[in-house]
């Protein structure tokens, strides 16, 4: 029964270590990757979209997931799938990667690929 209760209380310990590794791992990939293939060049309102929200994730109280990717992921998620009310920086992001009606998966995954492994500003 002890050895049941030590393991419950040590598993979140363990989930954050898992956590952390998987974030460092994803950080090598990237700086590889950068230094292979360069990075890419986004428009101005994803930098604009990007410093917003990577600010506003800082600000708050997301844990170790505080300075992840996988909270601008699930962002740029939400404002492309969401019905919400939008500022302005996010609306010309939504606009640029739609192309006027038309979702483009090229401009999506030019996205992820800028929050994974870096950009430059056009």
């Amino acid at each position: 029964m002890k050895i049941n209760i030590e393991l419950k209380s040590s598993y979140p310990k363990d989930r954050l270590k898992v956590i952390e590794c998987a974030s460092d791992i994803s950080t090598i990939a990237g700086k590889i990757l950068e230094t292979e293939l360069g990075k890419i060049t986004m428009p101005v309102v994803f930098d604009t979209w990007y410093l917003h929200e990577k600010e506003k994730i800082q600000a708050s109280s997301f844990g170790p997931f505080r300075h992840s990717e996988i909270n601008l992921i699930r962002d740029l998620n939400r404002l492309l799938y969401d019905d919400l009310k939008f500022n302005q920086y996010e609306i010309r992001l939504r606009e640029w990667i739609f192309e006027g009606n038309e979702y483009t998966h090229v401009a999506y995954a030019k996205c992820i690929d800028a929050i994974n492994n870096g950009y430059e500003v056009d």
